[in-house]
């Protein structure tokens, strides 16, 4: 691929800049060298198990560099400057975001089964710290379906005082031990990151039910496709997977210490601790905030909602009557009906027609049953 050369002087340029700042990252004091050891990193719900239905979104992050002797996060902001920086460069040797590169399909399964294909259609463009790519898969009928990969550049920090900086940056205690195990801490866009001992911890330490609870959390709130409705985004109001994935981690040390409670007591006790945040300043985090980690603090919108929906739960729960579906149903998520308000604004209830509405609420009634049951 031959890069414009506008581009090109703009890549000469950031290598130059990236270079001053690894020579003043180590005149004071760190020591950095690239990172050779491993591929990308697998990170997020698909390799966690606590994916909903089809496998269409996956994480990875790739280290760029090992930072060590890193003053704990003196040089946080160095860090994720050299970050950025690097990331411009690779970013510069990328696809073309409106180019489609359908001729570099790769096979999907082993090379005498040709009949599954997967392949690169475009690079998006940049979402958050990442860089989105979307791919294609084929399988054997023919039948199409969009897979989307974000790739986030990261730092691996490896200092002589590891323990200092756990034990200084994470928030939630008892999770020190397990990041003191795995033995990393990655620095993604200026944020300190445990995301490969999250990914150990949902799979290998949080029990099976908690994991179900997990799920259900996200299907009650997030629904499968109500992040996006009729062009109408949830990024920074909804209840992300992460934000949920926090309190489960929570949770978890908490529940341990109670007698054995059942999964819809579980979803409850949790229900019960997210209603009581009003904003995204309040929320539990496993990382403490630093200087370098400016974020701004938001309302959560969604928290009506969520009331409503502990509210609903609660009373099935304690109701003595016998169960009836119609009485009981929750006819769509909470970010679904915080959507719903929103469209309705302009129409009216009679263009949800009841057929719809029935669709939803079986798809509902099959999942929740199929944890729980």
């Amino acid at each position: 691929m031959v890069l414009p050369p506008t581009t090109l002087i703009l890549k000469k340029t950031f290598q130059k800049k990236l270079d001053e700042d690894i020579q003043m990252f180590i005149s004071s004091g760190g020591k950095v060298t690239k990172y050779t050891e491993c591929n990308l990193i697998k990170v997020g719900s698909f390799y966690e198990g606590t994916r909903n239905k089809f496998p269409d979104e996956f994480d990875f992050t790739f280290p760029l560099y090992c930072f060590e002797e890193t003053k704990c996060m003196s040089l946080g902001s160095l860090i994720s400057t050299i970050l950025a920086k690097s990331y411009f460069i690779i970013n510069c040797q990328t696809t073309d975001p409106v180019l489609k590169i359908q001729e570099m399909e790769l096979s999907y399964c082993a090379p005498q089964d040709q009949t599954r294909k997967i392949y690169l259609d475009k690079n998006v463009g940049k979402t958050g710290p990442a860089r989105h790519f979307k791919f294609v898969y084929r399988n054997k009928y023919g039948v199409e379906r969009n897979i989307h990969v974000d790739l986030a550049p990261a730092a691996v920090i490896r200092d002589s005082n590891f323990k200092r900086i756990v034990d200084e940056y994470c928030k939630l205690e008892p999770f020190r031990q397990e990041v003191l195990s795995t033995g990393t801490i990655q620095i993604v866009q200026q944020r300190l990151s445990f995301t490969e001992t999250e990914v150990f911890f949902m799979k290998e330490i949080v029990s099976h039910d908690h994991r179900k609870v997990y799920r259900l959390l996200k299907y009650f709130i997030n629904g499968h496709h109500d992040m996006i409705d009729d062009g109408i985004l949830l990024p920074r109001k909804k209840y992300s997977s992460y934000i949920l994935k926090t309190f489960i981690m929570y949770h978890h040390f908490k529940c341990a210490h109670s007698h054995t409670p059942t999964i819809g007591q579980c979803v409850i006790n949790v229900l019960n601790e997210m209603c009581t945040y009003k904003d995204t300043e309040s929320l539990p985090t496993l990382v403490k905030k630093t200087k370098y980690c400016f974020q701004r603090n938001r309302k959560l919108f969604l928290l009506k909602h969520l009331k409503s929906l502990t509210s609903d739960l609660k009373s099935m729960k304690t109701s003595k009557e016998k169960y009836d579906y119609e009485r009981f149903k929750i006819p769509r998520s909470v970010s679904g009906q915080y959507l719903y308000e929103i469209k309705n604004v302009h129409m009216t209830d009679d263009d949800e027609t009841d057929d719809e509405l029935q669709e939803k609420l079986t798809e509902m009634s099959n999942f929740v049953n199929s944890l729980t049951g």
